[in-house]
């Protein structure tokens, strides 16, 4: 059974578990979504907060064997409280 790992964030740490559950075989596949993995680099962020870009993600992923699929959410403008419109404007949805 092939497991995908869904992540909640771009940063370096969720790279680091991606390739580390990559390398161990646990999954076979990263979600990255526009919400937390954006197209460019976000330099507001430092730290462990950083997001990297998401073809970085997808690099070092592909680059470990691993399958990447994106998840464009654009069913969650449905949801109450959602504001989060500047990460979709990046990608041009």
């Amino acid at each position: 059974m092939s497991i995908i790992y869904l992540t909640d964030s771009g940063s370096n740490s969720m790279l680091s578990r991606s390739l580390m559950l990559l390398g161990r075989d646990t999954v076979k596949g990263v979600l990255l979504t526009p919400f937390v993995s954006p197209r460019l680099r976000d330099w507001t962020t430092t730290g462990g907060r950083a997001r990297l870009e998401a073809q970085r993600c997808v690099d070092e992923i592909l680059a470990a064997e691993g399958h990447v699929l994106f998840d464009t959410q654009t069913y969650a403008v449905a949801y109450p409280g959602i504001n989060r419109f500047g990460a979709y404007d990046a990608w041009q949805l």
